[in-house]
């Protein structure tokens, strides 16, 4: 957070592309830490209101001008919207990869039940044909032994 809002102070282009990476590792490392969405727009959020509330406790000789405080906390809510559309992206992708996965198991169980897996024989019987590979149950009975 304190490399956030140091990138704060410079805005421009070439320390937007350096703010969205360190954005980036602060979403994941409150993911990590059990944060929703949520909570981490809140943050940011917060974070404006914060700026804002130290700047006007400023005496007025140091205090930002309004103009100069606008672009930042105009950021700060640019940084959230952004934040939103990342995680949303990550829950899509890994959707689409768990659904991926899905039809996989899918897929091998419907062989492994002896249906007709896209017109190839069922798992058994090639199992049989492979020349000596059979499952057998272990004295506990599971997990089976691949032989």
């Amino acid at each position: 957070m304190p490399a956030l809002l140091e990138s704060l102070a410079e805005l421009g282009e070439p320390t937007k592309v350096a703010r969205r990476e360190l954005v980036e590792g602060h979403v994941a490392a409150r993911l990590r830490q059990g944060f929703s969405l949520p909570e981490i727009i809140e943050e940011l959020l917060l974070l404006g209101t914060c700026i804002a509330e130290v700047s006007a406790a400023t005496p007025p000789e140091d205090r930002l001008e309004s103009s100069a405080l606008q672009p930042i906390l105009l950021e700060l809510q640019e940084t959230a919207t952004a934040v939103t559309e990342l995680f949303t992206q990550y829950l899509l992708e890994d959707q689409q990869g768990e659904k991926l996965h899905l039809r996989r198991l899918q897929a091998i169980a419907a062989e492994a039940r002896g249906d007709d897996h896209e017109g190839g024989s069922p798992l058994r019987a090639r199992l049989r044909k492979s020349g000596g590979t059979s499952l057998r149950r272990s004295s506990s009975g599971w997990p089976p032994a691949i032989s």
